[in-house]
């Protein structure tokens, strides 16, 4: 059994273990998930994401600044998780962003 990796696969992203499309994945759902460490850049790759849930994991540090790339972006949310620092100054360009939650960080 071969596992693929980004390079065999078209137009894919790697976060968290998992492989998305980026031309076709507009939802990242992965709330509850205990999944740790920081954000990856490679979030920035997902340019037609609408809807972002990283919600009660044990994420750290900073958000990337890629982040900003994400210009369809309408949700993000980010609670109860361990983020550090300032917000991006990059979040400035997500000009239809509509929901941001962030209770129960450290982000300020």
């Amino acid at each position: 059994t071969t596992i693929a990796d980004s390079s065999t696969i078209p137009s894919s992203v790697k976060l968290s273990g998992r492989f998305y499309n980026s031309d076709t994945t507009t939802t990242l759902d992965e709330s509850e998930r205990n999944f740790g460490g920081t954000v990856s850049t490679n979030i920035g790759l997902l340019t037609n994401l609408v809807f972002i849930d990283l919600s009660n994991n044990q994420f750290r540090g900073k958000l990337p600044s890629e982040i900003g790339l994400l210009t369809n972006l309408i949700s993000l949310k980010l609670s109860f998780n361990g983020f550090s620092s300032t917000l991006p100054s990059e979040l400035g360009l997500l000009s239809k962003l509509i929901v941001l939650e962030l209770s129960e960080t450290n982000i300020r």
